[in-house]
């Protein structure tokens, strides 16, 4: 089934399931199938933009999981929306990992984990990441994540 027909069955153009991290601790892993940078959006599907005007970019993996909370018909494609915070962890990893090409990110395996919260100014918080990769196609190579008590 091609991606586009996938997409269509599984709900249409807007139908981009995300992972959720409910609680620190949660971490999900993946085979990255492709990455693009676009424009965030709010939870109303608006663009959203800096006070300045300008937009709001965030990169976007679409991942091969074994995640499933849809149905029997869940493929377990998920798309993480990396923005911030999870963003820095994801190029902290893809740092540690070597990678110098597009190509080498794709077939590749992504771990992530929600690892913790930061107080921001105004009284809001920020969700804190910790990331792992391992290019190519060797998924078990990556472990799990280390348990939140046993990070730095």
């Amino acid at each position: 089934m091609s991606d586009l027909l996938s997409d269509l069955l599984s709900g249409g153009a807007g139908a981009r399931p995300g992972l959720p991290f409910p609680t620190i601790g949660t971490t999900h892993k993946g085979t990255v199938l492709s990455f693009e940078k676009e424009q965030a959006t709010d939870m109303d599907d608006k663009p959203r933009f800096f006070a300045s005007g300008d937009p709001i970019m965030e990169y976007v993996f679409v991942l091969q999981t074994d995640y499933r909370d849809r149905g029997d018909d869940d493929d377990g494609r998920r798309w993480l929306f990396a923005g911030w915070k999870k963003l820095d962890a994801i190029r902290d990893a893809l740092r540690t990992a070597g990678v110098k090409t597009d190509d080498a990110v794709i077939g590749g395996t992504l771990a992530i984990q929600y690892t913790g919260d930061e107080q921001l100014k105004g009284g809001k918080t920020a969700k804190l990441y910790r990331s792992q990769f391992v290019p190519g196609t060797s998924g078990d190579l990556v472990g799990s994540i280390p348990a939140v008590d046993d990070l730095v």
